[in-house]
Protein backbone atom coordinates (compact mmCIF):
# COMPACT_ATOMS: atom_id res chain seq x y z
CA UNK A 1 0.00 0.00 0.00
CA UNK A 2 1.08 3.48 -1.39
CA UNK A 3 1.48 6.32 1.66
CA UNK A 4 -0.49 9.12 0.23
CA UNK A 5 0.57 11.15 3.51
CA UNK A 6 3.74 11.32 2.31
CA UNK A 7 2.98 13.65 -0.48
CA UNK A 8 2.29 17.19 0.21
CA UNK A 9 -0.98 18.07 -0.76
CA UNK A 10 -2.00 20.34 -3.72
CA UNK A 11 -3.10 23.87 -1.49
CA UNK A 12 -3.82 26.64 -3.77
CA UNK A 13 -4.91 28.80 -0.90
CA UNK A 14 -6.15 29.57 2.91
CA UNK A 15 -9.16 31.77 3.72
CA UNK A 16 -11.46 32.07 6.57
CA UNK A 17 -14.92 31.38 7.11
CA UNK A 18 -17.25 31.95 10.24
CA UNK A 19 -14.11 32.14 12.55
CA UNK A 20 -12.31 29.36 11.43
CA UNK A 21 -9.22 28.64 9.21
CA UNK A 22 -9.79 26.82 5.93
CA UNK A 23 -7.36 25.69 3.09
CA UNK A 24 -8.65 25.48 -0.92
CA UNK A 25 -7.42 22.78 -2.33
CA UNK A 26 -6.23 22.27 -5.94
CA UNK A 27 -9.62 19.94 -6.50
CA UNK A 28 -11.96 22.65 -5.62
CA UNK A 29 -12.79 21.70 -1.52
CA UNK A 30 -12.78 24.17 1.64
CA UNK A 31 -10.94 22.14 4.16
CA UNK A 32 -10.63 22.31 7.74
CA UNK A 33 -7.22 23.51 8.99
CA UNK A 34 -6.55 21.44 12.15
CA UNK A 35 -3.61 21.74 15.08
CA UNK A 36 -2.63 18.67 17.18
CA UNK A 37 -4.74 19.45 20.32
CA UNK A 38 -2.55 18.14 23.11
CA UNK A 39 0.18 21.02 22.26
CA UNK A 40 -2.80 23.66 24.11
CA UNK A 41 -2.11 21.89 27.52
CA UNK A 42 0.57 24.40 28.06
CA UNK A 43 -2.14 27.10 27.52
CA UNK A 44 -3.56 26.49 30.96
CA UNK A 45 -3.17 29.92 31.75
CA UNK A 46 0.22 30.74 31.34
CA UNK A 47 2.37 31.20 27.92
CA UNK A 48 4.86 28.80 28.68
CA UNK A 49 5.60 26.81 25.93
CA UNK A 50 5.63 22.78 26.08
CA UNK A 51 8.94 21.62 27.60
CA UNK A 52 9.82 18.36 25.45
CA UNK A 53 9.28 17.56 21.64
CA UNK A 54 6.12 16.17 19.98
CA UNK A 55 7.49 13.98 17.71
CA UNK A 56 6.79 13.65 13.95
CA UNK A 57 4.48 10.99 13.23
CA UNK A 58 7.27 8.30 12.01
CA UNK A 59 8.11 8.36 16.02
CA UNK A 60 5.01 7.61 17.33
CA UNK A 61 4.37 4.10 18.51
CA UNK A 62 3.17 1.72 15.28
CA UNK A 63 -0.22 1.26 16.31
CA UNK A 64 -0.90 4.75 16.37
CA UNK A 65 0.71 5.76 12.98
CA UNK A 66 -2.08 5.03 11.00
CA UNK A 67 -4.71 7.67 12.74
CA UNK A 68 -2.11 10.18 12.73
CA UNK A 69 -1.31 10.31 9.46
CA UNK A 70 -4.76 10.79 8.23
CA UNK A 71 -3.97 14.24 9.00
CA UNK A 72 -1.34 15.63 6.49
CA UNK A 73 1.01 18.81 6.76
CA UNK A 74 -0.15 21.94 4.71
CA UNK A 75 3.04 22.97 2.89
CA UNK A 76 4.17 26.50 2.88
CA UNK A 77 2.39 28.99 1.28
CA UNK A 78 3.20 32.35 -0.62
CA UNK A 79 1.92 35.06 1.31
CA UNK A 80 -0.21 36.32 -1.80
CA UNK A 81 -2.39 33.21 -1.26
CA UNK A 82 -2.76 33.81 2.68
CA UNK A 83 -5.99 36.00 4.30
CA UNK A 84 -4.50 39.56 4.09
CA UNK A 85 -5.80 40.67 7.46
CA UNK A 86 -3.89 37.51 9.67
CA UNK A 87 -0.75 37.27 6.75
CA UNK A 88 1.62 38.39 9.57
CA UNK A 89 0.49 35.39 11.66
CA UNK A 90 1.90 32.37 9.41
CA UNK A 91 5.42 31.19 9.42
CA UNK A 92 6.72 27.59 8.20
CA UNK A 93 8.54 24.68 10.35
CA UNK A 94 11.11 22.76 8.64
CA UNK A 95 9.94 19.01 8.53
CA UNK A 96 13.66 17.36 7.32
CA UNK A 97 13.72 15.02 10.04
CA UNK A 98 10.15 13.38 8.73
CA UNK A 99 8.92 11.64 5.66
CA UNK A 100 6.58 14.05 5.23
CA UNK A 101 9.41 16.13 4.92
CA UNK A 102 8.28 19.67 3.02
CA UNK A 103 7.82 22.85 4.82
CA UNK A 104 4.89 22.95 7.04
CA UNK A 105 2.59 26.48 7.13
CA UNK A 106 2.31 26.95 11.28
CA UNK A 107 -0.83 29.71 12.30
CA UNK A 108 -0.19 31.23 15.46
CA UNK A 109 2.52 29.24 16.60
CA UNK A 110 0.42 25.99 15.58
CA UNK A 111 1.60 23.75 12.57
CA UNK A 112 -1.11 23.11 10.71
CA UNK A 113 -2.88 19.95 8.80
CA UNK A 114 -5.75 19.14 6.84
CA UNK A 115 -7.24 15.53 6.69
CA UNK A 116 -6.41 13.64 4.09
CA UNK A 117 -4.69 14.47 0.94
CA UNK A 118 -6.88 17.18 -0.36
CA UNK A 119 -8.59 15.38 -3.17
CA UNK A 120 -11.27 15.03 -1.82
CA UNK A 121 -14.08 16.92 1.05
CA UNK A 122 -13.17 15.90 4.96
CA UNK A 123 -15.30 13.74 6.24
CA UNK A 124 -14.49 14.53 10.17
CA UNK A 125 -16.73 17.26 10.18
CA UNK A 126 -17.45 19.87 12.66
CA UNK A 127 -17.73 18.56 15.95
CA UNK A 128 -14.29 18.48 17.26
CA UNK A 129 -13.84 22.03 16.42
CA UNK A 130 -13.91 22.56 19.80
CA UNK A 131 -13.89 19.19 21.97
CA UNK A 132 -11.51 19.45 24.35
CA UNK A 133 -10.10 15.76 23.74
CA UNK A 134 -10.19 15.90 20.32
CA UNK A 135 -6.09 14.81 19.00
CA UNK A 136 -6.95 17.45 16.32
CA UNK A 137 -8.77 20.48 16.96
CA UNK A 138 -10.00 23.12 14.05
CA UNK A 139 -7.71 26.30 14.11
CA UNK A 140 -9.72 29.67 14.69
CA UNK A 141 -8.77 32.71 13.47
CA UNK A 142 -8.69 34.08 16.70
CA UNK A 143 -6.54 31.56 18.10
CA UNK A 144 -4.31 32.15 21.10
CA UNK A 145 -0.69 31.99 20.14
CA UNK A 146 1.41 28.63 20.31
CA UNK A 147 4.75 27.21 20.85
CA UNK A 148 6.46 28.41 17.35
CA UNK A 149 7.28 31.70 16.80
CA UNK A 150 8.25 32.61 13.32
CA UNK A 151 11.54 34.89 12.42
CA UNK A 152 12.20 36.48 9.28
CA UNK A 153 15.05 33.98 8.37
CA UNK A 154 12.62 31.15 9.05
CA UNK A 155 10.88 29.53 12.65
CA UNK A 156 12.20 29.40 16.32
CA UNK A 157 10.55 27.70 18.60
CA UNK A 158 11.66 26.03 21.77
CA UNK A 159 10.72 22.55 21.42
CA UNK A 160 13.19 22.02 18.69
CA UNK A 161 10.14 20.95 16.37
CA UNK A 162 6.66 20.03 16.92
CA UNK A 163 4.78 17.12 14.86
CA UNK A 164 2.93 14.95 14.42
Amino acid sequence: MTDSSATAPKIIAVTTLDGYLYAVSKAGYLLPLYFYGPILSHLDGGTTPPVFDVPFVDGWPPYTQPFAEGYVPVPKLNNKVLPDDIETFFTEQERSQSKRNWQQLVFGGYPLYIFGNGEQPDPVGSDVREHPTALFRQVKVDFRHGPITGVKDGPTMPPAYVGP
